[in-house]
């Protein structure tokens, strides 16, 4: 896997594997400590990936469009009637939280 690459894992599932090696058995060197950390490395490398997408941000512009006054998306330019507008687009689903700049 490319550092750069993200993704995200199931903190559930990777416990109750690293559970398991919390006491590291013996092995014929006497290094135990190095077992459990190898361990919880493989572990976290091999910790299954959770379903998810990355979120939008975007925020509401106002737009005049006579005779109604409306805020469009600034991700997709959904229009919608000033006093209606979500913390989400209705129409791309972008966070209304500023834009990509304050996330």
């Amino acid at each position: 896997m490319n550092k750069d690459d993200k993704r995200l894992i199931d903190a559930d599932a990777l416990l109750g594997e690293l559970d398991k090696f919390a006491n590291p058995m013996p092995n014929k060197s006497g290094y135990d400590f190095l077992c459990g950390v190898a361990t919880i490395i493989t572990e976290i490398e091999n910790a299954p990936a959770v379903d998810a997408v990355e979120v939008v941000h975007g925020k509401w512009i106002s737009a005049d469009y006579k005779p109604h006054i409306y805020r469009k998306c600034s991700k997709c330019g959904q229009r919608i009637t000033v006093g209606k507008e979500s913390n989400y687009c209705p129409n791309c689903g972008a966070k209304m939280d500023g834009g990509n700049e304050d996330a």
